[in-house]
C-alpha cells in the first residue's frame, strides 16, 4: 500500500473555485484512476486550509494517478492554492528505481543534465525521506547523528525568503545591486545589473543574465508549471 498525505492552504477570495477545482480532480480520479483506493478532501471550517488523504495499491499507481488529474491539478495551484507540502508513506516506487538506473547509465558528457531530466519528469515528485531515507533505514543502512541546528525544508523562493529573515531579523532579504524605499517581505536575488523596488509588499524578484522573474510571494509554487511551459518552447536556454 502506497499512502500520501497532502496540505494545501486557499487563496484568499477563492474558496468557491477550489471546490469547483477539487471536484474536477475527484471527478477525474473516480473516472480514470484504477488503482486508487481512497482520495478524501478534508476543508477546514474556515475555508482557509486543506487536507487530502490518499491510498494506492503500490507506488506506480500514484504515478498513474498524477497523469490523470495533471491539468487539473495545475489550474488548481495556478488559481485557487498555495502553500503545498505532501508526505509519503511507501516502498521505494519501482518506476523510480528504474530511472535512477537509467540515469546511471548516462555518459557524463555535455548535455547529460537534459537527458536525466527526461527521465525524471514523467514521475511524480517524492521527497528524499520517502524516496531514500525511509527505504534505506528499513534495511539497517542508515546512521544518525544528533545535531542541535535549526531546520527548514527549503523547497521554494518564499521559504527562502523565510528562513533568510529570521536569520537576519529583516523582512527585506536582497543579494547583487539593490537599492529600496519602503518594501517588506520581499526577496530579491540579483547580479551586476541594479535593481530598484520602492514599496513592494510579498513579492521575489530573481534577475538573471537572461531572464527575470517577478512573482506574488504566495504564488512560487506556480513557477515550477511556467519552467515546464518555457523548457517545451524554448529548450534549456532559459533554465
Amino acid at each position: 500500500m502506497f499512502e500520501v498525505t497532502a496540505r494545501l492552504k486557499v487563496r484568499d477570495g477563492e474558496l468557491e473555485g477550489f471546490k469547483r477545482q477539487a471536484a474536477e480532480m475527484m471527478r477525474a480520479t473516480k473516472e480514470l484512476d484504477t488503482k486508487t483506493v481512497r482520495y478524501d478532501w478534508f476543508l477546514s471550517d474556515d475555508g482557509t486550509e486543506c487536507e487530502v488523504r490518499e491510498s494506492y495499491v503500490d507506488a506506480d499507481a500514484l504515478i498513474e494517478h498524477s497523469q490523470h488529474i495533471a491539468d487539473a491539478r495545475n489550474k488548481l495551484f495556478r488559481d485557487f492554492a498555495y502553500d503545498h507540502t505532501v508526505e509519503f508513506y511507501a516502498e521505494p516506487s519501482p518506476a523510480l528505481a528504474e530511472a535512477l538506473d537509467q540515469i546511471g547509465r548516462i555518459p557524463r558528457t555535455p548535455g547529460w543534465q537534459t537527458d536525466a531530466r527526461g527521465i525524471l519528469e514523467p514521475l511524480p515528485a517524492i521527497n528524499i525521506d520517502s524516496g531514500i531515507a525511509e527505504p534505506a533505514a528499513a534495511e539497517g543502512r542508515m546512521a544518525v547523528v544528533g545535531l542541535d541546528a535549526g531546520w527548514s525544508d527549503i523547497g521554494s523562493w518564499s521559504a527562502l525568503l523565510e528562513a533568510l529573515s529570521r536569520q537576519s531579523g529583516k523582512s527585506l532579504v536582497a543579494s547583487g545591486q539593490h537599492l529600496d524605499r519602503g518594501s517588506e517581505r520581499v526577496l530579491v536575488h540579483g547580479g551586476e545589473r541594479l535593481v530598484v523596488t520602492v514599496g513592494l509588499r510579498d513579492v521575489i524578484i530573481v534577475d538573471t543574465p537572461d531572464a527575470l522573474l517577478v512573482c506574488a510571494r504566495d504564488r512560487a509554487e506556480e513557477i515550477k508549471p511556467i519552467l515546464d511551459e518555457i523548457a517545451e518552447a524554448t529548450g534549456d536556454r532559459y533554465l
